[in-house]
């Protein structure tokens, strides 16, 4: 039976620190040895912000990036503000 124990390795190239928890085995000396290989779903996922002035075609890029089938988030769509009718405007 293989004693295994995770660690957390800090993954290079990222706009932030980001670890990622890895299975690591013992050697006689008590060194901890990682595998050889990066796992098979071990694809770095990167983030982009698109951003410009308006009319500059960011909701275009959205809406090209989901027909492409990859996620995306329109701030335009995600952080709009919906106003309950039945309630007075906020004040501040």
């Amino acid at each position: 039976m293989t004693n295994t124990q995770t660690i957390y390795v800090e993954l290079l190239d990222e706009s932030v620190v980001v670890y990622r928890p890895v299975e690591a085995t013992p050697d006689p000396d008590g060194v901890l040895r990682l595998p050889a290989t990066a796992p098979a779903d071990e694809h770095g996922r990167r983030n982009y912000l698109v951003e410009g002035l308006s009319g500059a075609g960011k909701s275009s890029v959205y809406e090209e990036l989901i027909r492409r089938g990859y996620k995306a988030i329109s701030t335009d769509r995600a952080w709009a503000y919906h106003a309950d009718p039945d309630q007075p405007p906020h004040r501040r």
